[in-house]
């Protein structure tokens, strides 16, 4: 969908803005030739004017088509007071939020604390939850309560939110119990987003070893979350996700190009134990269907060549 589209050859839209009036400002940088003279082979150059277009730059103002719209009259949030901008948080406005969001962190005054963290708790606005969240992050006053309570917030873009910031608190240190819970009750989260935030923080963190394997098992499938997924260390995409893989033959079975890049980084990171697991699944699991060599689409030549490796440098088990 094109939102800002032209015949005209010169019409270079290059940003948008939300306004404090409510409208929408397009900025038309309007010139014949955008691109960089460095870029441009000097032969072409000669037949260009690149100054062409200078002085004839255009803003446009978006204004909903709406007989009930009205133009919002002018704010002075630089003035407002700390309960004010926590509050204009929960604005129907992207200008107004983006603001107050910006004027919380600059002035990064702590009595704005208390206020942040009751908006999270009662605004009845996914929006000013989500801001809450974001604004405590910035005066550096996320706790695990707050955290724990939104990661099991009823909005998904929230519980987002909260999936992201946990990280820092496991930068901190280990985690209390109650975090560790909430985040791995999201393993089962119905929004997709959620659960390929919880699989890259996953596959980094021990205490969440029982969410990854259970991610896995449920999503290998999923374009974005099984590549979360495997973006894990080879150490802990080897001792956590192959053996959630590979011990049930029929879930192999399923999952098998999943599978198949699980072979590749077990069989490519030298795992300390040795490849004996690896080659008995390779050789025995699911009657064979992943042994190589034997042209199975689930096995490409990089995977094959991988295991061969493996097999040329490992003793007959």
């Amino acid at each position: 969908f094109e939102f800002a589209a032209s015949s005209d050859t010169w019409v270079r839209v290059v940003n948008f803005a939300n306004a404090p009036d409510g409208t929408l400002h397009i900025c038309d940088m309007y010139r014949e030739v955008i691109e960089h003279p460095w870029s441009l082979p000097e032969d072409i150059k000669r037949h260009l004017d690149l100054n062409s277009g200078n002085d004839r730059g255009r803003i446009y103002r978006i204004v909903p088509d709406h007989p009930g719209w009205t133009r919002r009259t002018t704010v002075a949030l630089g003035s407002a007071g700390m309960a004010e901008l926590v509050a204009t948080l929960a604005h129907p406005n992207g200008w107004h939020r983006d603001t107050a969001s910006r004027l919380l962190y600059e002035r990064q005054d702590p009595s704005a604390i208390p206020l942040l963290r009751k908006l999270e708790q009662e605004s009845p606005s996914p929006l000013a939850r989500h801001h809450a969240l974001g604004a405590l992050d910035g005066l550096g006053a996320l706790d695990e309560d707050t955290v724990s309570a939104a990661l099991a917030d009823s909005d998904a873009h929230v519980r987002e939110r909260a999936v992201v910031l946990s990280e820092k608190l496991f930068v901190r240190g280990q985690p209390e119990a109650r975090l560790i819970a909430a985040l791995s009750r999201l393993a089962t989260d119905p929004a997709p987003r959620v659960r390929m935030k919880l699989a890259f923080i996953a596959s980094t963190t021990p205490a969440l070893a029982a969410a990854y394997a259970r991610l896995a098992t449920q999503d290998y499938a999923d374009k974005w979350i099984s590549a979360a997924l495997l973006s894990g260390s080879p150490e802990a995409v080897t001792r956590e996700l192959f053996p959630a893989l590979t011990r049930d033959p029929e879930l192999a079975r399923k999952a098998a190009p999943f599978v198949a890049h699980l072979i590749e980084i077990r069989a490519a990171s030298k795992p300390t134990d040795g490849y004996a697991a690896l080659i008995a699944f390779v050789a025995h699991g699911v009657d064979g269907a992943f042994a190589v060599g034997a042209g199975r689409r689930d096995l490409g030549e990089q995977e094959q060549s991988a295991i061969g490796s493996a097999l040329d440098a490992e003793q007959p088990v």
